[in-house]
């Protein structure tokens, strides 16, 4: 489409726009206030004693509802209390403190957390200078409930508290939130929630203590009032709110679906896909909250900050998209050069923040990006008011969708204590997607020429959508396939532990069974032979778990390590001098190949691979004969840079099955004929498997049963640094 000439069209009159405008913007904020009062958590009819306790022993909560604690609590700064620390007299009068801590009362919750404790709090303190609570890095909050005595599993939720906390109900640690309370690099939740059932409330009270540590958030300790009602009323707002995103999420995939194909009639295509990465940024923007995915430190706030500003983009790139088919003199000079004076602020704004992380931790910082995002938005509606009366093709839809974008991004960023988790932002969203889709459907409706286009892309769609699932469904055949071989390797790992355990057990057993039945009459020489029997028993277990727990540390990298450069000559020289002189007790031998005048240099661990030699020597002895032969060897193969140390351990013994040769590196498998060897625990040769491939290195077998076994080794070379 070309340029063309913008007309005023005489249906449409600035003050009618203008009204509608106002209009718009008045029920938006209308909406938008009455869901932020009528979904905030407001204590309802708390009475706090002249002694500080919070009485609600009249309330009746399966007539009246839910009731927040938003008052009445007592706040020591600086402090982690146990309820140790609560002396009994204190323990029963709120208003009496705790001995010699200095400590705020009738403190209510905000969004601030601890930075705002309400107007009515009253400093209690040693000295007359209150602290400065932004720089406070922990504290600790208390509150006395009087319930009713006949209610039953009363509930008490806490939908956010920053960062690491460690909740008491009546003396009692009831949940541990976050990491490590003093340490700013080991915590990993920058913010929580509990919920917690108490069967029943001794003697109608229920005393919380809650001690929060906090190293990076901008609303440190409770930033929302906890609420206290049965587990069926909390388990009710839990639902309603997963219910919520759940419709926002069918919303979306309608207008993704339904706008595709709508976006066919449009001559640019860009104002769709602006207008959908808009509400998938909102949504996506509503994972990072803190209550559905706390992430550590201050990367939920960054992550909302940043996508906030993707939003604003959007919304800027969308309205401008709808009228880049109409140029005045006015709108072409001025489109491109607003557009990147906007998009430069913005990106100066979020490089600054990324940084600087700890700007995120400012509320002046975000108090800025709003002003920014609203004076923009205001700018871009007044630029889409003045394009809309002047066009003859455009209509009060995109007037509208201003004004609502314009709400959206102004109340994206406003914090709140809901009852139902319903963002203010998510409302507005909902209300763009319905009126959008509303929008379109009347349009639509009785445009037979659109339907049949649709109808025949729609099939073309389906018939993709059958080859994407056919070919799902093959890669979820292969991945059944995968995991079934994974249970059955499970289940014969399983299978084999349980034989090698219960073996040493059912031998120990007997053998306390039979002193326990024969007691005195058993001879000293019968008791010593089976208390050793039970002890040579018990070293196999031990053996076998040791076993288990080393392979266990060696596959997820909680072995201490370290590397240094080693002499794979020297190990294997070392070795060779330890089982010389036992192989030939028992009329073996043993040969040791080593090329002269070359220490096989590696990097690793001496410890992890002198472990690795060592089983395969030890297990060349014990599966070959008296008049065995047990050869070992290494050289250096390959060239430079590639080459490797080739070690082989070779005996003449009883072999392995060709079959079972791809398993014998696996836990607890011992090859079919290795039964006349009763020692081992089949986790040898896995444990070997595990150190070389920690040492980037390879090992295989080679096997002719009845013949012998060889097993190699192969190892990087250390280059010498130039």
């Amino acid at each position: 489409m070309g340029n063309q000439p913008i007309r005023a069209n005489p249906k449409k009159s600035v003050f009618w726009t203008l009204f509608l405008s106002v209009a718009f913007l008045l029920f938006f904020a209308g909406l938008m206030l009455g869901i932020y009062f009528l979904n905030h958590r407001y204590g309802k009819d708390l009475q706090v004693e002249e002694n500080g306790i919070v009485d609600l022993s009249t309330w009746n909560f399966h007539s009246r509802g839910m009731n927040f604690l938003d008052a009445g609590w007592q706040f020591y700064p600086g402090v982690q209390l146990t309820p140790s620390d609560i002396t009994p007299a204190s323990a029963d009068e709120m208003n009496e403190g705790t001995p010699d801590l200095s400590y705020y009362s009738n403190v209510k919750i905000t969004d601030d957390g601890w930075n705002n404790l309400g107007s009515k709090a009253v400093w209690n303190g040693t000295s007359d200078s209150e602290p400065n609570l932004s720089q406070t890095a922990s504290g600790t909050y208390r509150l006395v409930v009087l319930v009713p005595l006949r209610t039953h599993n009363i509930t008490v939720d806490f939908p956010e508290i920053n960062q690491n906390a460690r909740i008491w109900m009546n003396g009692e640690l009831v949940r541990s939130l976050g990491g490590n309370f003093n340490d700013s690099n080991t915590f990993f939740s920058s913010s929580s929630d509990a919920t917690i059932t108490l069967p029943s409330a001794a003697g109608g009270k229920i005393e919380i203590l809650i001690s929060c540590t906090t190293h990076s958030t901008i609303a440190p300790g409770i930033a929302c009032a906890p609420g206290i009602g049965t587990d069926t009323q909390t388990e009710t707002l839990s639902i309603l709110s997963k219910m919520w995103f759940a419709s926002l999420l069918s919303l979306l995939f309608i207008i993704v679906i339904t706008g595709f194909y709508v976006s066919l009639t449009f001559t640019h295509r860009e104002k769709y896909y602006y207008f959908i990465f808009l509400v998938l940024s909102s949504l996506i923007y509503e994972f990072f909250d803190k209550s559905f995915n706390p992430l550590p430190g201050d990367l939920n706030v960054r992550m909302q900050i940043t996508l906030y500003i993707i939003m604003t983009i959007l919304s800027v790139l969308y309205f401008t998209s709808l009228f880049r088919s109409y140029r005045t003199p006015v709108v072409a000079n001025n489109l491109p050069v607003d557009n990147a004076i906007i998009l430069t602020a913005l990106g100066v704004y979020l490089a600054v923040l990324w940084l600087n992380p700890e700007y995120s931790r400012h509320t002046e910082m975000i108090w800025a990006i709003v002003i920014l995002v609203c004076v923009i938005q205001l700018y871009v509606l007044m630029r889409v008011v003045y394009m809309t009366i002047r066009s003859e093709e455009q209509d009060f839809f995109h007037i509208v969708s201003a004004v609502m974008s314009a709400c959206i991004l102004a109340t994206t960023m406003v914090h709140m204590q809901p009852v139902v988790f319903i963002p203010l932002h998510s409302a507005g969203i909902m209300m763009l997607i319905i009126s959008t889709v509303m929008y379109f459907t009347v349009r639509y409706v009785n445009a037979n020429n659109k339907i049949t286009r649709f109808t025949t892309e729609l099939e073309l769609a389906v018939r993709e959508k059958t080859r994407n699932i056919a070919k799902v469904n093959a890669e979820l055949l292969l991945a059944n396939k995968r995991l079934t071989e994974n249970e059955e390797a499970r289940k014969r790992m399983m299978s084999n532990v349980s034989h090698d355990m219960r073996t040493p057990i059912t031998a120990i057993r007997g053998y306390l069974e039979l002193l326990l039945r024969e007691g005195d009459n058993i001879d000293t020489k019968s008791r010593d032979t089976y208390l050793r029997n039970m002890h040579t028993r018990c070293m196999q277990m031990e053996q076998l778990i040791e076993g288990l727990m080393q392979l266990t540390r060696l596959e997820s990298g909680d072995m201490d390590e370290r590397d240094e450069n080693l002499s794979v000559a020297d190990l294997l020289q070392s070795l060779f001098d330890l089982y010389d002189n036992e192989a030939r007790d028992t009329g073996k031998g043993i040969r040791l190949i080593l090329p002269p005048e070359d220490a096989l240099l590696t990097e690793g661990d001496p410890n992890h691979l002198l472990r690795v030699f060592e089983n395969l020597i030890l297990n060349a002895l014990r599966y070959t004969g008296d008049d065995g032969v047990i050869e070992i060897g290494a050289e250096r193969q390959g060239e430079i840079p590639d080459q490797q140390i080739h070690v082989w351990v070779k005996d003449n013994g009883c072999g392995i099955p060709e079959t079972e040769l791809p398993y014998i590196f696996d836990r607890f498998y011992r090859a079919s004929n290795s039964s006349a060897v009763r020692e081992g625990t089949g986790l040898g040769l896995a444990i070997v498997k595990s150190i070389v491939n920690r040492h980037h290195g390879k090992v295989w077998a080679d096997s002719r049963e009845g013949e012998g076994s060889t097993f190699h080794v192969s190892l990087p070379v250390r280059q010498p640094k130039e």
